[in-house]
């Protein structure tokens, strides 16, 4: 095993194979993940800073190491696309063994973990979270748009997690509030990566809304959803406010600015950005949302 590692590490470099890693843990949306996980922590009641840090590094192991199953359940479906095609699986540069076993024990560490230093009701969110996207979205995905569902519900329950490892039981609707949000957003980037790659997506045999939906159709549904997803963050601000006011105008600076970056990117700067500027700004959106709310409840 270990003589297989030095291989890979031997043909890649130490830089290549930590790309590779980054890569096949997806670790830009499993930080978002534990991010959202802290944010719950903090939402559910006294703040513990470490605990937070725990719970966010847990949740974090956990998103990782079903982010790398997904890589592996993915890794012939994938090579059917040029935007994926080339990853370390479909492209045969990480042996899908490794790459099962840093699954595993990612998994493993973060519910053992969730169960051993927080509580049963996170260890059963967090295994809840792991069925709806490796045992439910991953192989829906390949056979109806449906799949988007318990791929939604996934990405909500991040904050779930830190809730309830925060010690709240009861669901109130700052924690409702707090998951629409993530919800909302889920949806929207999932949108703005369909339109990205849509004529990607069209040569292929696999069900997709890039199929369903011209382009057209495709660029009204982002701004409805960019829309619905403000309409959350505001709310959500409404009835949980940010005590700091500098972090308040930051925040509701991105909200305000939102729609118009994704009409632009969709309809004028867009057609020399492929509408990347909307993906990217909308990804940004969600880490200022999570960033100033942690940093709220650390300095006020």
């Amino acid at each position: 095993m270990m003589s297989g590692w030095r291989k890979m590490r031997g043909k890649a470099g130490i830089n290549g194979t930590a790309a590779m890693i980054w890569e096949l843990i997806k670790a830009h949306l499993s930080i978002f993940i534990g991010l959202s996980a802290v944010s719950g922590y903090y939402l559910s009641g006294p703040i513990d800073s470490d605990r937070a840090l725990m719970v966010g590094l847990l949740v974090f192991c956990l998103a990782s190491g079903a982010a790398c199953l997904n890589n592996i359940q993915d890794r012939r479906f994938d090579a059917h696309f040029r935007r994926t095609c080339k990853r370390a699986l479909p492209s045969g540069r990480i042996p899908v063994m490794h790459a099962g076993i840093l699954a595993i024990g990612l998994i493993t560490t973060g519910l053992w973990g969730l169960a051993r230093y927080f509580n049963w009701q996170a260890f059963v969110l967090g295994t809840l979270s792991l069925i709806c996207y490796n045992a439910l979205y991953t192989p829906m995905k390949k056979k109806t748009t449906l799949a988007i569902i318990p791929g939604t519900v996934c990405g909500m329950l991040g904050p779930a997690i830190g809730w309830a490892a925060g010690g709240e039981i009861a669901i109130t609707r700052e924690i409702i509030s707090l998951m629409v949000v993530f919800g909302v957003w889920q949806m929207t980037h999932y949108l703005l990566l369909v339109f990205n790659t849509r004529t990607d997506i069209r040569h292929t045999p696999f069900p997709s809304l890039a199929k369903a939906f011209s382009n057209i159709d495709l660029r009204l549904h982002i701004l409805i959803w960019s829309g619905i997803y403000c309409m959350a963050m505001i709310y959500f601000l409404w009835i949980s406010p940010l005590r700091f006011t500098p972090l308040s105008v930051v925040l509701a600076v991105i909200i305000l600015l939102t729609i118009p970056i994704v009409y632009l990117a969709l309809y004028g700067y867009g057609r020399m950005t492929k509408g990347n500027s909307g993906f990217y700004f909308i990804n940004l959106s969600m880490l200022v949302f999570m960033t100033s709310y942690i940093t709220d409840a650390l300095v006020v």
